[in-house]
């Protein structure tokens, strides 16, 4: 039996606002860094490359290393929202449509 630990590293990205990654290690919080802490872009939603090798560079380990990978996604977050402005825009335009 071997004791190495298990890692696991969590990412968000793609539209749910910021880009994130945190790294579990044995179950508990080892790193956690929003990508646009290194890009620089505000809100950055774009893939967590530079995030990830901060938060294995901080845990001295490599990609090889992780024994999983969460990902997380709620495509319904903010849907109503987006229902809202998607019909709110639409009855704007066939209102300019019709006023023409």
């Amino acid at each position: 039996m071997t004791d190495k630990p298990l890692f696991i590293l969590g990412i968000t990205c793609f539209g749910q606002h910021d880009s994130s990654v945190a790294l579990i290690k044995d179950g508990n919080v080892v790193v956690m860094s929003e990508e646009e802490r290194w890009s620089r872009k505000k809100f950055d939603n774009s893939f967590p490359e530079q995030s990830i090798k901060f938060c294995l560079n901080y845990a001295g380990i490599n990609i090889n290393d992780i024994d999983h990978v969460g990902f997380f996604w709620k495509p319904w977050k903010g849907i109503l929202s987006r229902i809202y402005w998607a019909l709110k825009g639409t009855f704007k335009s066939i209102k300019n449509i019709e006023d023409n």
